[in-house]
């Protein structure tokens, strides 16, 4: 929708980086839905981002992190990173709140591209 967008000259490459990268920043955090899911205790969620913290920054990531202490395997992990896919905000939302596109424009636009 994006790259549509963009085609259509309603956003700018800008924007969308932009919109993307809010619709990163708004996710779940992967330790809050370890936790709700009953992936992990909460004495072992507290140690998890204790270790994390303890690490330089950027030097790991929490499902890095889970993986080393062997609270998480891989496939609880790929479940959980599809939960946290699950509660990203739409794209046109973002757009929509970073002034980007107008709703009259984002319509029009979603019904062009539902036509494609």
């Amino acid at each position: 929708m994006g790259e549509f967008l963009i085609q259509q000259r309603m956003i700018t490459e800008k924007d969308l980086n932009k919109a993307l990268d809010d619709q990163k920043k708004n996710l779940v955090p992967l330790g809050l839905l370890a936790r709700q899911n009953a992936f992990l205790s909460n004495d072992k969620l507290f140690q998890a981002l204790k270790t994390l913290n303890d690490s330089g920054p950027g030097e790991n990531s929490f499902s890095d992190v889970v993986k080393k202490l062997n609270f998480l395997t891989k496939d609880e992990l790929r479940n959980l990173h599809s939960i946290q896919s699950g509660t990203r905000e739409l794209l046109g939302k973002v757009l929509l709140s970073n002034k980007a596109i107008s709703r009259v424009n984002l319509i029009k636009a979603l019904k062009e591209f539902q036509t494609l």
